[in-house]
């Protein structure tokens, strides 16, 4: 083979090899380009986004969840429906995605790679983020929504990301002050007498914490209630839904609207086998507005509430609340009542 000859043979194994390169490159570029948008075609290279909580805030590919893991969260948590109402209108498959969902946010993890262990569709990934939300204000780091990719050709879930707030930087600080703030309400409530009289303390400690705010930050957190003093009705409701629990009485964040039809958010208690629903944001607001102590939507019932409150999204299928034995006025003292104020 002459120079010139051997120079054509060099350069022509090069282009084919450069071809080969650029095949492999751009199929492989295809993989994570269809991840990151939504249309899956594989499931081994799954975008699983950064465990927030590491020290390099590491980003990588991980395996799915099998169904050992499953089972093992399974039996570590236990989902009580009296006290979890949002898991218990769940399907047996929605379920399966609530306790991955739990687990992943309880441990600040950003994203569940789902395999071939949980098969939601896209409204389902919904679902059950909101019903996680919903029944655990503990996780007052967490916000409702979820980035989810999704199988193209069956619309079927593959991966979901959960969203956070900004207090998940120094979460472990966060949680200290949580729980030593919730710690110091319920050790006071304690010395009030009956359940229902804790109740009223909690109420009036809540509102004598917080002012409403819809420009402070994480207001949709029992957080920012709690700690920071400034919320919105999230905040109020989720916030005396956390030290309900805590104090051993099932209560149930309620999505829906108030009187202007504008999204608003309070809470149903249950004493026996008895419904009752509690508005902290609106008893607070009243209070300044008369510039007197007010319990007007403390333990009344949906009737009472009706012209100004009105339940939406899956609240819809909470406890009806028929009674109202337990209003402040008529077990703890003198207040105004709901139909002593006027709404425009």
């Amino acid at each position: 083979m002459n120079r010139n000859s051997t120079i054509a043979f060099i350069f022509c194994a090069i282009l084919v090899i450069t071809g080969v390169i650029l095949f492999v490159a751009g199929r492989d570029m295809k993989v994570l380009k269809d991840a990151f948008s939504g249309n899956v075609t594989t499931t081994t290279l799954e975008y699983q986004g950064d465990v927030l909580r590491n020290d390099t805030d590491s980003i990588g590919f991980q395996r799915a969840v099998t169904d050992e893991e499953l089972a093992e969260l399974v039996s570590r948590y236990s989902f009580d429906e009296t006290f979890y109402p949002y898991f218990g209108m769940l399907t047996a498959e929605q379920k399966k995605a609530y306790y991955l969902v739990y687990d992943c946010a309880l441990n600040a993890g950003k994203s569940i790679l789902l395999g071939d262990v949980v098969d939601l569709d896209k409204q389902d990934a919904m679902t059950v983020v909101s019903a996680v939300y919903n029944d655990h204000p503990e996780l007052f780091w967490m916000e409702s929504g979820v980035t989810y990719s999704y199988h193209s050709h069956n619309d079927s879930v593959s991966s979901l990301i959960l969203k956070y707030n900004n207090l998940v930087y120094d979460l472990d600080n966060a949680r200290e002050a949580f729980e030593s703030q919730a710690d110091s309400i319920l050790n006071e409530a304690e010395t009030k007498g009956d359940a229902l009289h804790k109740e009223a303390f909690i109420h009036d400690r809540i509102c004598e914490l917080c002012t409403y705010d819809v420009n402070a930050t994480n207001h949709q957190s029992a957080y920012s209630c709690l700690i920071e003093g400034r919320s919105v009705c999230s905040g109020y409701a989720r916030s005396f839904q956390y030290l309900m629990q805590r104090m051993g009485v099932p209560a149930y964040y309620v999505i829906g609207t108030d009187a202007k039809n504008m999204s608003h958010a309070w809470v149903i208690v249950r004493f026996g086998s008895d419904f009752y629903n509690v508005d902290v944001t609106w008893d607070d607001d009243m209070s300044d507005q008369l510039n007197m102590d007010v319990h007007a939507f403390f333990n009344v019932s949906d009737e009472a509430m009706s012209s100004t409150h009105v339940r939406t999204e899956n609240s819809v299928n909470l406890p009806a609340c028929r009674d109202d034995s337990l209003s402040y006025d008529k077990v703890i003292g003198d207040t105004v009542t709901i139909d002593q104020l006027s709404f425009r």
